[in-house]
């Protein structure tokens, strides 16, 4: 793997590049968008792990930071959505000419689901799959959910560990237009959608919700594949999520669909 830096060197993006494995490369290759706060934390390791996976096996794959995030350039108050957007067509077009392929395909799990979906409406090239885990359809539901979890944890902490108030959650300060942004965020965002299929992932918790997106999508001619996980990841319980740090049912589903694997 290796590590890229790309974008206007004011407010570069830092990302990793995993080459496809020579003798099994592919005509393909996979963007990996992340979630918001510790959700992009939580799942980092299973990213990694997939992206190694897939490039042993021929599928090039970038993972990047999203402006003010992780390892690229800014501070938490100036996360935007809107930016993220431009984040993700900028690190397909990386990824794209990184690769040397002509299909790609995006994986965006919780808030990244609807980010991507925004940027598949701006890119020159669209994906060829658009892979979304566990989507966030109802942006008022996940604030108000983050929140809670934001108070649970730190409950009997002196101040109830406020760092920035009502700016923080879960260690990541958040600005007011980025809460604002968040909460906007409906079903009907993901009516959008350009990709030649897209992909719906969900766990037993979320087995309904996009009946009504899918099917505007499919008159539109796009495909639309769903597939569901036998367990509820969980995205905020520290305690939960490492019982199943890389969730072989997930890994295995994930792989198979970025690979293009026939699936019933």
């Amino acid at each position: 793997m290796t590590p890229v830096r790309f974008g206007p060197p004011a407010s570069s993006l830092y990302g990793v590049f995993h080459p496809a494995a020579l003798r099994y490369a592919r005509p393909r290759a996979a963007l990996f968008c992340n979630p918001f706060g510790q959700e992009a934390v939580r799942i980092h390791r299973f990213f990694c792990v997939l992206c190694e996976r897939l490039a042993r096996a021929g599928v090039a794959c970038l993972r990047f930071d999203y402006h003010a995030s992780g390892e690229s350039l800014g501070e938490d108050h100036e996360a935007d959505l809107d930016r993220w957007v431009g984040d993700v067509v900028a690190a397909d077009a990386l990824l794209r000419q990184c690769a040397g392929v002509p299909d790609v395909d995006w994986i965006a799990p919780r808030l990244a689901s609807v980010v991507a979906v925004r940027a598949s409406a701006q890119a020159l090239q669209i994906p060829q799959q658009l892979v979304l885990w566990e989507p966030v359809v109802s942006g008022a539901r996940y604030v108000d959910h983050l929140l809670e979890v934001h108070a649970s944890a730190v409950a009997g902490l002196p101040d109830n560990g406020a760092l920035a108030g009502d700016e923080e959650i879960l260690g990541f300060g958040v600005s007011r237009r980025l809460f604002e942004q968040m909460r906007a965020v409906e079903p009907t965002d993901y009516q959008c959608a350009r990709a030649h299929r897209v992909v719906w992932v969900a766990s037993p918790r979320q087995a309904t919700g996009a009946d009504e997106w899918g099917a505007v999508l499919e008159s539109r001619g796009v495909a639309v594949r769903r597939h569901a996980l036998t367990f509820d990841f969980d995205w905020t319980s520290e305690e939960a999520f490492n019982t199943a740090l890389v969730p072989a049912h997930a890994l295995n589903l994930l792989a198979a669909v970025l690979r293009g694997d026939p699936l019933e």
